[in-house]
């Protein structure tokens, strides 16, 4: 008994389909693959020209391996943003107090964000690296959330435009935003439980 007609063009439809469907997603694979390849050049070129800053003692070598870890692509984990803020703020105490700077922290929060904690604290380390002030200048830290976001502003500091530029580019890799006004910055985090 012979086939009907519609499923011989089904049959033939699938069989002609198959090679088409493994085409494409060797296609896509390949490509996925270059694009990965040409990430970890761009990783590889940032880490050589951030040890050759290094060796000549520029501060911005880091800046630049960790933009070029935004670019490549951060490795997001579930963190506490607390300890992150906290782990920036002992590294950068000392030098906010020799700049003239009196901290004040006020933790209305205890948020949870996606971010690459080392990444992360980079940027939030170039937030603090401020221009030197009268002494006792009040320097406010707070955390809180909003919605669906972790909040942390800075009130109080004479920033520098570059690490502004530096914070702003690592914070929107992690999806979130920062905004500066006069002397306060607002980041925001994608928010998690």
């Amino acid at each position: 008994m012979p086939l009907p007609p519609i499923l011989i063009f089904l049959l033939l439809t699938v069989a002609l389909s198959v090679p088409v469907i493994l085409l494409f997603r060797k296609l896509w694979h390949r490509d996925l693959r270059r694009q990965q390849q040409v990430a970890r050049r761009r990783w590889r070129l940032a880490e050589i020209l951030a040890l050759r800053l290094q060796e000549t003692q520029l501060p911005e070598s880091a800046d630049l391996l960790y933009l070029a870890r935004a670019e490549a692509g951060l490795t997001l984990e579930r963190v506490r943003l607390r300890q992150v803020v906290q782990k920036s703020l002992s590294r950068m105490l000392p030098a906010l107090e020799r700049a003239g700077y009196e901290l004040r922290s006020h933790e209305g929060g205890d948020p949870w964000a996606m971010a690459d904690p080392a990444a992360l604290g980079h940027a939030l380390d170039s937030l603090l690296r401020l221009e030197p002030v009268g002494q006792g200048t009040i320097l406010q830290i707070q955390l809180s959330t909003e919605r669906t976001w972790a909040v942390l502003e800075v009130m109080g500091g004479q920033g520098t435009g570059q690490a502004s530029a530096i914070a702003i580019r690592i914070i929107e890799a992690h999806g979130g935003d920062m905004r500066v006004q006069d002397r306060r910055v607002t980041l925001r985090l994608p928010l998690v439980s």
